[in-house]
């Protein structure tokens, strides 16, 4: 029932690519934001070598709802989430210096008496992600519905099912192209002309 609603407003297979492209991409720069939000815990507090914060337990989150969902399908994609969550807090801890770092660093340079040049600029990192989550969210949004789907975004009918299902959503569109779990794709595209069907008998 959830990947037929979400699968209802997309039909097209351009708007279907794009979102294999951006869907990630938008989990993961959000994840980036999120990295930078440590989790209540003690200070010396490790998970898998890095301060937790909101990007481990976003990918936590996701990994636990689309197991559930799929056991198989949901380990490959809890895989790909917790890749993005170290990658992204890898991105933070090692380019994002804390103002002590930095002071540190100028400090040491100055008794060297050598410039400090060539810095990577605190809140880089975040300035990238923001531009590719805003460029992500125009591609959904425009060309991908406005354009080639010519339907509303899934978002203004369901907030619940574009937050939690569409990451799962671009896996099962991969593997129901690449032939897996024949009779659930059957059983999906079925229901999605009855859908349409309804809508155009309703309109």
């Amino acid at each position: 029932q959830e990947l037929t609603f979400y699968s209802a407003y997309h039909n097209d297979i351009r708007n279907v690519a794009i979102h294999v492209v951006f869907v990630p991409l938008i989990v993961w720069t959000a994840m980036v934001y999120l990295a930078y939000v440590r989790l209540p815990l003690p200070r010396e507090s490790r998970l898998l070598g890095q301060s937790p914060n909101f990007a481990h337990l976003l990918a936590l989150a996701f990994t636990i709802f689309h197991v559930s969902c799929d056991a198989a399908l949901g380990s490959l994609a809890g895989s790909l989430w917790w890749a993005m969550a170290i990658g992204a807090t890898r991105l933070v801890e090692r380019y994002e210096p804390t103002p002590d770092a930095v002071n540190k660093a100028a400090k040491a340079a100055s008794v060297d008496g050598k410039q400090s040049g060539g810095c990577w600029r605190r809140g880089t990192w975040a300035l990238i992600a923001g531009a590719l989550h805003v460029l992500s969210w125009y591609m959904q949004l425009h060309p991908a519905h406005a354009v080639f789907e010519g339907r509303k975004p899934a978002l203004l009918d369901g907030m619940y099912q574009s937050f939690t299902v569409a990451p799962l959503f671009v896996f099962y569109e991969v593997a129901f192209a690449l032939g897996y779990r024949p009779d659930l794709a059957r059983a999906v595209h079925a229901s999605v002309a009855a859908q349409h069907a309804a809508w155009a008998a309703a309109s």
